[in-house]
């Protein structure tokens, strides 16, 4: 009798990590343990239905990590749907939404849906337009702003829906992508003609249901596995995960008895932040800005990106957290004139004043001080090179950085 293999044909079922060892790139388990700067990969050991049958990310590949049991923190007061919606309705509009409907073109490797072109096609030399994105057919989402993450994309249309696609292992798209294919004939379709899950593979909105009544969105930001949704009120919405160095998996705490949510798979009110105006995401911890220029942190901190130190189980900070300088004062900023940049292991600030600060992981230079130290708590970069010059951009790269300013 000849073997099965599965194609597509998309059914709702529960939300769960994906693992599809049939599909191209999927399945490489590599023995060798990587670094937290590697680029990310695809979880490997897929079951015949598309769940995960392993915990597998973007820090080490082939990790069979034991089952951990749940810890505990202190408890945080039960938000209720209610309490949710009322909180919304009572904070005023303090961001704008953008209303630039954009062309959005593809290209590269797309084994995975990176691309959003849907099951079938899986690879761009040339940048080609979106057929699901097309601004000039009314039947299709019309973006105005987007954000890649490690493998997935997150968008934002005109009508203030967010759209995902990519890889959900770790549940990065904020939606339900279970899918149980169909059986046929292993040998009547090669490998590389197998299609991916529709439902990872083309663009598709997050149910509106998923937040309070009138939410409108300004802002979108994505990381390796997870991604944020700004409102215009200045609330942060997050799902996935992120990653430490040790591949364990964690997003926040759960709001009934304080055990560590691993992975959110819906979109998820992040505690503690407030009057929000900016989001920035790293591969694995993020910031945001708001509106009095105070900048809060969170996420993975093993390599000192927060702008501060953290021991213990705080190490990984799983609730914003506000970032200091060495001068052991809040680092403040006028919002219009903020920049920061966030690498896997550095973090990059410019101040209003076109100052640069920087902290994190500086093996490599990166952080531009004359030396190879890391730095705890976010330094001014003072060196002749930059002196009298005022900069207004900046870019983070893996163990690189660059900055410009008017010539």
């Amino acid at each position: 009798m000849a073997s099965k293999k599965a194609t597509a044909k998309a059914q709702p079922g529960p939300a769960s990590k994906a693992d599809k060892s049939g599909a191209k790139g999927r399945s490489k388990v590599a023995s060798k343990q990587k670094s937290p700067s590697d680029p990310p990969k695809r979880a490997s050991g897929r079951l015949p239905n598309g769940d995960a049958s392993t915990s597998s990310g973007k820090r080490r590949y082939g990790d069979s990590r034991p089952e951990r049991p749940s810890k505990k923190a202190k408890p945080i007061p039960k938000r209720t749907p209610t309490a949710a919606k009322a909180e919304h309705e009572t904070h005023p509009v303090i961001n704008k939404v953008p209303t630039k409907v954009l062309n959005v073109l593809v290209f590269g490797n797309g084994d995975n849906g990176e691309l959003g072109l849907g099951p079938k096609q899986k690879y761009a030399s040339r940048p080609c337009l979106n057929p699901f994105l097309d601004p000039k057919d009314p039947t299709k989402y019309h973006i105005t702003q987007l954000a890649c993450g490690g493998m997935h994309t997150i968008a934002l249309t005109i009508e203030g829906q967010l759209i995902t696609w990519g890889v959900n292992d770790e549940f990065a798209l904020g939606r339900n992508t279970h899918w149980s294919p169909e059986l046929c004939d292993m040998d009547a379709v090669p490998d590389d003609e197998a299609e991916l899950n529709p439902l990872e593979s083309t663009p598709t909105a997050i149910s509106a249901a998923q937040f309070p009544p009138n939410t409108r969105f300004c802002q979108v930001a994505a990381g390796d596995n997870y991604s944020i949704a700004l409102t215009d009120t200045g609330l942060a919405y997050g799902w996935g995960t992120f990653r430490d160095s040790e591949g364990n998996s964690r997003f926040g705490y759960n709001s009934v008895d304080g055990t560590i949510i691993e992975n959110q798979k819906t979109p998820l009110l992040i505690e503690g932040l407030m009057n929000i105006e900016q989001i920035v995401c790293g591969a694995n911890h993020a910031m945001a800005l708001d509106s009095s220029g105070q900048i809060f942190a969170w996420g993975s901190n093993d390599q000192l990106q927060f702008a501060r130190r953290l021991f213990g189980r705080d190490q990984d900070c799983l609730r914003p957290r506000l970032v200091r300088m060495a001068v052991n004062s809040v680092f403040t900023f006028r919002p219009s004139s903020f920049r920061i940049r966030l690498s896997s292991e550095h973090t990059l600030f410019i101040s209003n004043k076109g100052e640069v600060y920087a902290t994190g992981f500086g093996s490599e230079g990166q952080l531009g001080l004359g030396s190879e130290r890391d730095v705890e708590v976010a330094e001014n970069v003072k060196v002749k090179e930059l002196k009298g010059r005022a900069m207004t951009w900046a870019g983070a790269g893996g163990q690189f950085s660059i900055v410009a300013g008017p010539a």
